[in-house]
């Protein structure tokens, strides 16, 4: 369960996402019920929708007036699960990523921007990027196999004085 802004304005448009996990091979998936509880115990239903996704259903609601929601999910009546809503008057959202400063900060920094539904410039330009050859240090004798080898060296040579009549 999610709200997308947890933190809006009256008025403003309000995602909420509810996710069902079922057992694979599943059918069908029981009803889902979604609402905003507001601390009185009102109740503001929400139309969930499928997504692409199996199990995946999402909605979108008005922000009703100021105040503390919960969004709450039902499935089938039985499970129930919840994530807050804060609902107050001048709420200043983060700004999206702004195209422009982003181009300018791939620019300066030797970088490429680019999105999920085209990956074609990134994979283009991480392989203009090469390999580099990074030294790695090695230490053999800090290698189990390397006690090994030692105790079967001793072994060995204690096995040799032996037959050649040393004590």
């Amino acid at each position: 369960m999610s709200v997308r802004p947890a933190l809006a304005e009256p008025g403003q448009a309000v995602t909420i996402r509810a996710t069902v996990r079922t057992a694979p091979g599943a059918a069908t998936i029981p009803p889902i019920d979604a609402s905003l509880v507001a601390a009185d115990g009102s109740l503001t239903f929400v139309r969930l929708w499928p997504l692409a996704e199996p199990g995946v259903f999402e909605g979108t609601v008005s922000a009703p007036d100021a105040g503390r929601y919960e969004a709450r999910a039902s499935l089938a009546g039985d499970l129930t699960a919840g994530a807050p809503l804060l609902v107050a008057g001048g709420v200043r959202q983060p700004p999206e990523h702004d195209r422009e400063a982003m181009d300018l900060v791939a620019a300066v920094t030797g970088g490429v921007v680019t999105d999920s539904s085209n990956l074609a410039p990134l994979e283009s330009h991480l392989r203009r990027l090469g390999r580099r050859d990074v030294p790695a240090e090695r230490h053999p004798t800090r290698s189990v196999w390397w006690g090994v080898a030692f105790a079967a060296a001793l072994c060995g040579e204690w096995a040799l004085r032996r037959r050649g009549g040393a004590r």
